[in-house]
């Protein structure tokens, strides 16, 4: 199999699909990773997203609703790539948060087992795409306005958690690391870029579960592995965002006027009440 044979044909549609985005998915992880075991889930993240989607527009034969999906794939990619490159090249916080990685052979094998459970990630991930592909054009009008719907869904998404992004940077550079962020979306939100991270992949998940939906039993192996992809990253997110949340209460809890930050604000999908609403440390 050669690219220039996919990419005329058409990938998506045919068993290419599996070991394409296999390839897709593996390989910015792989050499992202090899590097650091950090990097598999940030620089290879991104660069699985931003692989996947534009070999799947290169394939050409495209419908609208997945030409329109890949976009926003790859689009997801490129800008998540961009922004953590800039974040390590010019804010000190992120430029010195870690130090040099071992990089003997015995070390490298030991990131494999992280490289590869990533990568199994992002493919199924990428997995709505094929669905999309497929399904969508010969949906019911019903599932087909429900897969539209849900790209609107992970368009929105995506520009709000750039926006969200842009804005923490702003004011964290202005008012410095030892205040809080709560200007912007932050004011009634105190993590919209993980919150808007997830919807837009609930978005993506369901523009391609919902015309597939039409097509069991035929649908069901890109199915799971999309509804994995989807219970996967929200997992991740979930907890990066429970984390987060009982880090920022221990770092300001004592300041003036975050207690009452927290009851004003929202902390998003988080692991459970008791650890998100919980009142700051010392209060």
């Amino acid at each position: 199999m050669t690219f220039s044979a996919f990419a005329y044909q058409g990938f998506l549609h045919s068993t290419d699909a599996l070991p394409v985005l296999l390839v897709t998915s593996t390989l910015p992880t792989l050499v992202f990773g090899i590097f650091r075991a950090e990097y598999a889930v940030s620089f290879g993240y991104a660069g699985a997203m931003l692989l996947s989607g534009w070999v799947a527009l290169a394939s050409g034969g495209l419908s609208a609703g997945t030409l329109y999906h890949a976009s926003l794939l790859a689009s997801y990619g490129a800008r998540l790539g961009v922004f953590i490159l800039w974040r390590k090249l010019f804010v000190d916080r992120f430029r010195n948060s870690a130090g040099g990685e071992a990089q003997s052979v015995g070390a490298v094998l030991k990131r494999v087992p992280i490289i590869l459970g990533c990568s199994l990630l992002y493919l199924c991930m990428a997995a709505p795409l094929v669905l999309t592909a497929r399904y969508a054009s010969s949906a019911p009008p019903a599932l087909a306005a429900a897969s539209q719907a849900a790209l609107a869904v992970t368009l929105v998404s995506f520009l709000i958690e750039a926006v969200a992004d842009a804005q923490k940077s702003y004011y964290k550079a202005k008012n410095g690391a030892e205040r809080w962020v709560d200007q912007g979306l932050f004011r009634w939100m105190r993590h919209p870029n993980y919150t808007f991270e997830q919807l837009l992949w609930l978005g993506s998940f369901v523009a391609g579960a919902a015309p597939a939906a039409a097509s069991l039993p035929e649908a069901w192996p890109w199915l799971l592995a999309s509804f994995l992809g989807l219970a996967g990253i929200q997992f991740v997110l979930v907890g990066a965002t429970t984390r987060l949340d009982r880090k920022q209460r221990d770092k300001y809890g004592s300041q003036p006027g975050y207690e009452g930050y927290l009851a004003s604000s929202w902390a998003g999908f988080t692991m459970g009440s008791k650890g998100a609403e919980a009142k700051p440390k010392g209060q």
